[in-house]
């Protein structure tokens, strides 16, 4: 399946236990459209906070981070550079266990930094254990941000 084009919408529902759904359209190589729904549950953003209590980030930063995440293949490359831009706040050119450690904990409860590690050795490509834009877009990319949630729904 190819991601030819695509568009997203963000929704706040009441109805069911998700605060943020994100919805995108798709078409295939043969033509087809297909709609796709990713939904975050609506602890996200509080288990955001307990995570950085001086909220190192704010709430609408976190979100376009999220949004990034969870658009995953379908995250355009400037959603994903501005997502990288807001974590890399040291402005080093890359992002740190330090500065992963601000998001992926509240969309996967459990996280610990050696988790984080992980992921960053699974697409650090030039081994300094740190990701650069590129290796974030690739991470991005590789959908990690839909595998977290249907996990993380799975498992309520």
């Amino acid at each position: 399946m190819t991601y030819c084009s695509s568009s997203y919408s963000r929704s706040q529902s009441h109805s069911h236990p998700y605060q943020y759904e994100y919805r995108y359209s798709y078409t295939t190589q043969n033509g087809q459209v297909d709609n796709r729904t990713v939904s975050l549950p609506t602890d996200c953003f509080d288990r955001f906070i307990s995570y950085a209590p001086r909220q190192t980030i704010s709430q609408q930063n976190f979100m376009k981070v999220v949004q990034a995440i969870m658009m995953g293949s379908n995250a355009t490359d400037c959603d994903i550079r501005e997502a990288f831009s807001i974590l890399d706040t040291d402005r080093s050119g890359t992002l740190d266990v330090s500065e992963l450690a601000k998001v992926i904990p509240a969309i996967m409860p459990g996280t610990t930094s050696n988790t984080l590690y992980t992921m960053i050795r699974r697409y650090d490509k030039n081994g300094d254990n740190t990701l650069n834009l590129n290796e974030f877009i690739r991470l991005v990319k590789g959908d990690l941000g839909r595998d977290i949630v249907y996990r993380d729904v799975l498992m309520i």
